[in-house]
């Protein structure tokens, strides 16, 4: 990949998020300038680690502080620049409330769009999720970028994904000829971190890697590398071919256990014990009676995640990595940052 230094810097919402790093090591590897959005430059944690991935390109960075429900800090991010990769985006585990993930997602996405609009951005790439399109359509063959997840399947965080990328486009729609988006729809994304932040697939992996599951769930996951999920945006933002389509970002798919199964292969040796129990559909549903993380996965349980990803191959070029390599690496790194204790130091 590669680019001439831009008069204008790239934006990047919620910089210091596990996507969003990594669009922003590789913008600045490329040669452009970033500025990066954050809640707070006075939390060393989600900052200082962002200097650090590019280290000869640490002067091309550039972080502010902005948050999603204050339109205002739009505003002023938004001045200046071309182009916004629109990652940031709420999450919490199990099935939380509504409120706390819809509203967020929607308004925060919106925030960002009017004021982009408003101080001449020429293309917003947001983040969506695999979550706007799977939901609901399980007995299709493949899902493709024409489907739409179906809210009465969804819990409260796939409904945010759906709600927020339906309002960009209806956004979109009102202002053809004015500002341009793409939308990227990642499945679980795997691969190394940068900081250990939470989020789905680290919790997922952490707590394989530790042995703080019981036993495995028949969920299938639609697993990319997040390098990869990082490059589409790029070259979402740089190809007029893109400008008004979604993308869908799988690399393949994993069952829980394919997943434990990897994890196990590389990291048993090093004296990590992965669990190996297969849970039948019955204990979980009774689970979920008391679990509301649990509650959160019985609509899908069995039922294989199949994702049509060659119109990210064709028009993005992505050529995908390995998601068990991606796995490894993501477990490498969480030892390699105390994420998780390393076993092979000797006691």
């Amino acid at each position: 990949m590669e680019s001439t230094v831009q008069s204008a810097p790239i934006l990047v919402t919620g910089a210091s998020g596990y996507v969003a790093s990594h669009c922003v090591k590789q913008l600045l590897e490329a040669g452009y300038r970033v500025r990066g959005t954050v809640r707070s430059l006075k939390n060393p944690k989600k900052v200082d680690f962002l200097y650090k991935l590019v280290p000869e390109k640490k002067d091309n960075l550039e972080l502010v502080e902005a948050d999603l429900l204050l339109p205002e800090t739009w505003v002023e991010a938004t001045k200046g620049v071309e182009y916004v990769l629109h990652v940031a985006s709420p999450f919490i585990m199990g099935n939380p409330r509504e409120d706390l993930l819809i509203k967020p997602a929607v308004e925060g996405t919106l925030n960002v769009l009017e004021a982009a609009l408003k101080n001449g951005v020429k293309k917003v790439v947001i983040t969506s999720s695999v979550a706007s399109v799977w939901y609901g359509n399980w007995d299709k063959k493949m899902v493709n970028e024409d489907d739409w997840s179906i809210e009465s399947a969804c819990g409260s965080y796939e409904k945010s994904k759906v709600r927020a990328e339906r309002a960009a486009w209806d956004f979109w729609r009102k202002h053809v000829g004015k500002i341009e988006i793409a939308t990227i729809c990642p499945g679980l994304m795997v691969g190394p971190v940068f900081a250990m932040m939470g989020g789905a697939s680290e919790e997922i992996v952490t707590d394989l890697m530790l042995n703080r599951v019981p036993g495995l769930p028949k969920l299938a996951f639609g697993l990319v590398d997040v390098r990869d999920v990082a490059l589409a945006h790029i070259k979402a933002m740089e190809s007029p071919t893109s400008n008004g389509q979604r993308y869908l970002l799988v690399g393949g798919t994993y069952w829980f256990i394919d997943i434990a199964n990897v994890l196990r292969e590389e990291f048993e040796k090093h004296g990590y014990k992965i669990p190996k129990t297969v849970f039948n559909r019955c204990l979980i549903k009774f689970a979920a009676n008391f679990d509301k993380k649990i509650k959160s996965i019985v609509n899908v349980l069995g039922k294989e995640m199949r994702v049509d990803n060659s119109k990210s191959i064709k028009e993005l070029g992505i050529n995908y990595r390995d998601p068990k390599q991606a796995l490894i690496d993501m477990g490498w790194s969480f030892i390699n940052l105390g994420g998780i204790p390393d076993k092979r130091k000797k006691k």
